[in-house]
């Protein structure tokens, strides 16, 4: 069975800090998400199972480390895409290759999008259906998300 290690937090954010990612505001008693800007507004985001103040993540099994792509613009914020999540098991070094191994994934996704049709919003469209990613966006009706 693996083993659970306990990654503490100033070894993964400056993990993260080398390729980029910078943290979000801290809401007091909430989870530390970290961000990393792809192009435009898609970012990848990792929600790091730390809370705001804590130096180690969350107790054995309570929570893993997630990997997103979101597309955050106008004060909102639209998940795209989650990548599988980090178990933290096995030494603090592979939780933290996984880690960057997830967020090049998302990274290379956005970087993908980027080269999408766009909605009249300006946000990237789903190839497959053809909806804004910004589905959130109270601006939009039905026709303006399929707009060319």
């Amino acid at each position: 069975m693996p083993r659970y290690v306990v990654v503490p937090f100033d070894t993964l954010s400056a993990a993260l800090a080398i390729k980029g990612f910078t943290q979000l505001p801290a809401r007091a008693g909430k989870e530390v998400v970290l961000t990393r800007p792809v192009k435009g507004s898609l970012h990848v985001r990792v929600w790091t199972s730390t809370k705001d103040g804590q130096a180690e993540a969350a107790a054995c099994g309570a929570d893993a480390i997630r990997v997103t792509l979101v597309y955050a613009a106008g004060g909102r914020t639209s998940g795209v895409a989650s990548a599988t999540k980090v178990l933290r098991t096995g030494t603090v070094e592979t939780v933290i290759e996984r880690v960057l191994a997830r967020a090049r994934e998302m990274w290379q996704l956005g970087a993908r999008m980027e080269a999408l049709p766009k909605c009249l919003c300006g946000a990237p469209k789903y190839l497959d259906s053809g909806s804004c990613v910004d589905r959130r966006n109270p601006e939009h009706g039905r026709n303006m998300a399929k707009a060319s």
